[in-house]
């Protein structure tokens, strides 16, 4: 369950920072302001989903159902609002370098060598 509410948190910013276009900061600052705002409330929503479980009289259901699945919204929070962005950002910048196209298809070792070698004017 932590695995399929984990993704939420960075799937979306990825796959709206790799189809965006312009620079890495174009491309991350579009990808954040579209998906930020639905990561937040997403997490909100969900928090406010489990919270009435923090009063149920079983221990098990508050310490493992309420206690585990806000600690995976919370951190998945900060994983998507915060370490995501900064990692898109940082690596980034090696994209050009990378041995694949845009569409996910592999280039040949002719032409991962030929974009190796050019000079990319900072």
């Amino acid at each position: 369950m932590a695995m399929g509410l984990s993704v939420e948190f960075t799937a979306h910013l990825a796959a709206a920072f790799s189809l965006g276009s312009g620079s890495i900061e174009e491309r991350l600052g579009k990808a954040m302001g579209d998906t930020l705002p639905a990561l937040v409330e997403g997490s909100i929503t969900t928090f406010c989903g489990v919270f009435p479980l923090a009063f149920h009289p079983q221990l098990f259901i508050v310490k493992y159902i309420f206690g585990i699945v806000s600690l995976v919204v919370l951190l998945g929070m900060i994983n998507g609002l915060f370490i995501m962005p900064a990692m898109l950002g940082l690596l980034g910048r090696f994209l050009p370098y990378l041995p694949c196209r845009r569409d996910g298809t592999a280039t040949t070792v002719e032409e991962v060598t030929t974009v190796t070698t050019k000079v990319v004017p900072s």
